[in-house]
């Protein structure tokens, strides 16, 4: 009857945190643009969001405070487990983080249910309160470790996004795109050859004014200047087709062009680390948020466990009740053969 009871509790419970959560605003967008757009996280409703996480809590640690009370493993208890896998499916679909939170959940209540017996044994004189949140505080971080591997399960191939979201960084801090950045580079590049090409021109044409100078001169004949000036056009383009590759092949003895490359490289790796990074980063929040919630729902806790305590010695006395008025009757009768050898009848 007492499991019937938890049974129907954390059901309840652990279904109107999902609930609570769904209806919070909480979704995988904030969880991709947590580094270029965390101003997205005020659109979260924080009341919902962090007492749905504490609606869970509490609804998991009714397994456990019963757990403690019961004398074997009571493996109904996971039902409310199997109930609540529907629920979050149906409210958020089928992905990496619904598929591996239904396989951490069973496991992390198995661990739950067999530390709390386990504890309760090799720790007669702790209390009911302090077994369950030991062993739920273990559950939780499990959780959040398999949070954090969704992240970057969801995450690890999906490079448009990974783009997209370092572009929108760059973008909000140094006012720059990747693709801008690439114009930069080749803004530079041609700038030097622009500025290579006008040389050029300068010194071919003091070459023609000084060979038009000594043709003046009688120094040079006729022909020498008019195959000059036939040639020149192929000269020029074969210098400035030199003066080109020349440049581009330089490119690493630039130092601006050094830099820019230095930053397009650092990018390219962040976007090819980004679900990594993504996954430390929310590692990190989901264990603040752990931290958080659990400790807020510490009084809630110590409240169950007081009242699971109490129900299990009202139940321990009214056990014992019919024992001991059998005992006294066994008594009264041996008293009664007593007087009746005592006296002789």
């Amino acid at each position: 009857m007492e499991n019937l009871k938890t049974i129907y509790a954390s059901t309840i419970l652990t279904a109107s945190g999902l609930i609570a959560f769904y209806l919070s605003g909480f979704s995988t967008e904030h969880i991709y643009s947590i580094i270029s757009k965390p101003e997205l996280l005020l659109n979260i409703n924080p009341f919902l969001f962090f007492g749905s996480i504490i609606l869970m809590i509490i609804g998991v640690s009714t397994l456990s405070l019963q757990q403690i009370q019961n004398e074997n493993y009571s493996f109904p208890l996971l039902v409310p487990v199997a109930i609540n896998i529907l629920v979050l499916i149906s409210l958020f679909g089928a992905n990496y983080y619904t598929i591996l939170t239904s396989i951490t959940a069973p496991l992390s209540i198995l661990y739950l249910l067999y530390s709390s017996k386990k504890q309760k044994e090799e720790y007669k004189k702790i209390n009911s309160y302090r077994i369950s949140t030991s062993s739920l505080a273990i559950v939780l971080t499990l959780v959040t470790v398999s949070l954090a591997l969704s992240v970057y399960l969801d995450t690890k191939d999906n490079t448009v996004m990974a783009r997209e979201q370092v572009d929108t960084l760059l973008q909000k801090t140094v006012h720059l795109s990747i693709g801008e950045l690439d114009n930069i580079q080749n803004s530079i590049k041609e700038q030097e050859i622009n500025y290579s090409y006008n040389l050029v021109d300068v010194i071919e044409a003091g070459m023609l004014n000084t060979l038009n100078m000594q043709y003046q001169q009688n120094i040079i004949d006729y022909n020498c200047l008019s195959t000059i000036n036939n040639n020149i056009k192929e000269i020029d383009k074969s210098v400035k087709e030199q003066v080109r590759n020349s440049l581009n092949n330089q490119d690493e003895d630039n130092m601006q062009i050094e830099q820019l490359n230095s930053l397009k490289n650092l990018i390219e790796k962040i976007i090819n680390h980004y679900a990594i990074i993504l996954a430390l980063l929310w590692l990190s929040i989901f264990t603040t948020i752990k931290s958080v919630t659990f400790l807020l729902s510490q009084p809630f806790i110590y409240l169950l466990s007081k009242l699971y305590s109490s129900s299990t010695k009202n139940k321990n006395k009214q056990d014992s009740a019919p024992a001991n008025s059998t005992l006294t009757e066994y008594n009264n009768q041996n008293k009664t053969y007593n007087d009746e050898d005592y006296y002789g009848y």
